[in-house]
């Protein structure tokens, strides 16, 4: 009489062979994982307030209305106001836009920018609402560990993400 002790199982040692190996590449994936996600947001971010920045331009061309863009530094919300006269005087919000999480935008930097009509020409303008007479403006944003830098040229109206 044959004896039918065959059995189709693995082994302990098998198993936790296995379990070693995930947890090995386990360790060596997720950091990379965690920094291609924050880099993720911040070119998320960085996307969102360029087209937001175009929107206004076109906006401000279109409507023939003073549309402004501004964020605060060390936060991660930029607003979207209307003016009401060419001053700017009396503006109402129109949205607030949140970044990505953990996505700031980088100190000492405040900005304001203002699209005219008819053409959508652009002025920068300080915190306490006087108007900056720089050419150019760069608004950094950072977060996971890197910086993204848009520049507006305020000639040309070009808005360039680096």
């Amino acid at each position: 009489m044959q004896n039918k002790n065959n059995h189709l199982a693995f082994t302990l040692i098998e198993i936790l062979m296995v379990v070693v190996i995930i947890a090995i590449l386990a360790v060596i994936s997720v950091p990379s994982y965690l920094q291609f996600r924050e880099q993720s947001r911040l070119n998320f971010s960085s996307q969102l307030l360029q087209t937001e920045l175009q929107k206004q331009f076109s906006s401000a061309r279109s409507f023939s209305r003073v549309f402004g863009l501004r964020g605060m530094a060390d936060s991660d919300v930029f607003t979207i106001y209307l003016c009401e006269a060419l001053d700017c005087s009396d503006q109402s919000d129109i949205e607030s836009q949140e970044l990505q999480s953990s996505i700031i935008f980088e100190s000492p930097v405040s900005f304001d920018v203002r699209f005219f009509p008819p053409h959508g020409d652009l002025k920068f303008f300080n915190d306490d609402g006087t108007e900056k007479i720089s050419e150019d403006l760069d608004i950094e944003i950072k977060g996971g560990g890197g910086t993204k830098s848009i520049k507006i040229y305020k000639k040309s109206g070009f808005i360039e993400k680096s």
